[in-house]
């Protein structure tokens, strides 16, 4: 078995009938599929197993487990998968119906530790958002790790997200690499940092192969303070690199500790105000992240971007959190 496909499926009745009937519409089914039903209160289950009843054309498990979260439910389809390779995919989002043929297509050719392709950001209703390739390089060929790293986070000409990239197993085992439970935003960046760390080889498919579907009312859109989950896997992901003995690698965690955290953080900070005082923001952030506010002042004063709004913002948090949202964010309804 070559490859895998892991899709953690927590109440998504509403959008996985997509994501199974993109799976089973593939050309080559020579492939696993792992379903994690990661504790749903709705009618997740239902809808899998009527999608994939009498399925015959490909291996499929559906797994049952109480509610963990999502790295949880990835991290138990990981365990259970015998591919070669494994993909994961969420369970709101969907694959083109050539994926796996093309990923075995590279594999007949190469044997690299991380394989990726392109994606489109996509509406619910499937009409375009965003097309990867108005962002992004037309990039085909092998690449080391520590390359793709580099033209992710400096160069800014390549990106994978949860869907668009599938690991070799063995390294992931080799390194003891799982998703961080109790993490739920920004915990695949982690991942495919610390993956791509640990690469010799990541071939790169130039081809739109999977849609990210943007919901309305997801974390990611959302102002939830667990968004600042991400920020905390970036800390991580950061030292994880700084402790690598390649100096490319040190270079790359220190800028994603640093500049990447400080335009994260920022990014999240002004999203939850609109939702939060700043005296109340600060101070659930500093009960559930405990370390982070040291770290992010600590990244704000290492800052050595080019962008200058980012070290304004920060010379002003540093001064006053009150103070950098009364002069940059005063606006209509904004509460202090």
């Amino acid at each position: 078995m070559k490859l895998s496909i892991i899709i953690p499926a927590y109440n998504v009745e509403d959008h996985i009938k997509k994501t199974l009937d993109s799976v089973c519409g593939q050309t080559e089914k020579k492939f696993e599929l792992i379903i994690v039903n990661d504790g749903s209160t709705d009618g997740t289950c239902d809808v899998i197993k009527e999608r994939l009843e009498g399925n015959q054309e490909f291996v499929c498990k559906l797994i049952a487990q109480e509610n963990g979260g999502v790295s949880a439910a990835r991290n138990r389809g990981l365990e259970e998968a015998s591919g070669d390779y494994v993909l994961f995919l969420d369970g709101d989002d969907f694959i083109g119906d050539r994926l796996v043929e093309r990923i075995y297509h590279r594999l007949e050719k190469e044997a690299p530790e991380v394989i990726c392709w392109g994606y489109n950001t996509v509406k619910q209703d499937q009409t375009t958002l965003e097309n990867y390739f108005d962002r992004f390089q037309h990039i085909q060929k092998m690449v080391t790790g520590a390359e793709a790293l580099k033209k992710i986070y400096i160069d800014g000409t390549l990106w994978i997200c949860t869907g668009s990239g599938a690991f070799k197993k063995q390294i992931l085992n080799e390194n003891q690499l799982t998703y961080s439970v109790g993490c739920t935003n920004g915990e695949d960046q982690e991942f495919m940092i610390k993956a791509l760390s640990k690469a010799a080889r990541v071939a790169v498919i130039d081809e739109v192969l999977s849609f990210y579907v943007s919901r309305e009312g997801s974390m990611t859109n959302g102002c939830n303070i667990r968004k600042f989950d991400a920020v905390d896997a970036l800390q991580r992901a950061s030292s994880y690199l700084e402790e690598n003995e390649e100096d490319q690698l040190k270079k790359i965690g220190a800028l994603i500790g640093t500049d990447i955290l400080v335009k994260n953080f920022f990014n999240n900070f002004d999203a939850c105000m609109t939702n939060f005082k700043v005296g109340r923001l600060i101070g659930e952030i500093n009960e559930r992240y405990p370390d982070l506010n040291r770290e992010v002042k600590k990244a704000m004063r290492g800052y050595r971007g080019g962008e200058i709004k980012l070290k304004i913002k920060s010379r002003l948090f540093l001064t006053s959190p009150k103070l950098y949202a009364e002069l940059s964010f005063l606006k209509q309804g904004m509460r202090f």
